[in-house]
């Protein structure tokens, strides 16, 4: 459990980051993390998910301006929901990633206001994500009947749960 809360928050990390460069239009994986403020190069102490926020007090070592408050809170929420997540199956995975898109289009949403359309997530999509709950969480057959699916009926959605 400690170690899903520990990737969960190197994982948010890097979801603030994507969200960042997605937002400025700026994707540069190949460089060193910096302020933003004074664009000094952070050290590895200063990297840390959530812990390098209190440690540094919530502002820069070398110029001490504020750290975004959002950095902190989107490292914190995806630790927390990748730690309810707490089985080691195969849906976890896709769940993870499911929860990943889901925060991205979150956090730009909240910065914004604006959802990319290259994070939209589609129809089948959520129609996958469905069924996988439905086989991993053992939800009722009335879900089913109750879910809006506008080309499936319940027939051929029953067929494929039974397998």
């Amino acid at each position: 459990m400690l170690f899903k809360f520990i990737l969960g928050s190197c994982w948010g990390s890097f979801l603030a980051f994507l969200g960042e460069s997605l937002i400025h239009k700026k994707m540069e994986f190949i460089r060193r993390s910096c302020c933003d403020s004074c664009q000094t190069v952070l050290k590895w102490f200063e990297l840390i998910p959530l812990l390098s926020y209190f440690l540094l007090q919530g502002r820069c070592f070398y110029c001490q301006n504020k750290i975004k408050k959002t950095y902190f809170i989107i490292e914190l929420v995806t630790a927390s929901l990748f730690t309810l997540v707490n089985k080691n199956t195969i849906n976890d995975l896709f769940l993870f990633m499911l929860l990943s898109v889901l925060i991205l289009i979150a956090y730009i949403d909240w910065l914004t206001f604006i959802i990319p359309d290259s994070l939209l997530i589609k129809r089948p999509i959520l129609y996958l994500f469905h069924v996988f709950c439905a086989l991993e969480f053992n939800i009722k057959e009335t879900t089913f009947k109750n879910c809006a699916l506008d080309h499936h009926n319940y027939a051929d959605i029953k067929k494929m749960w039974d397998v």
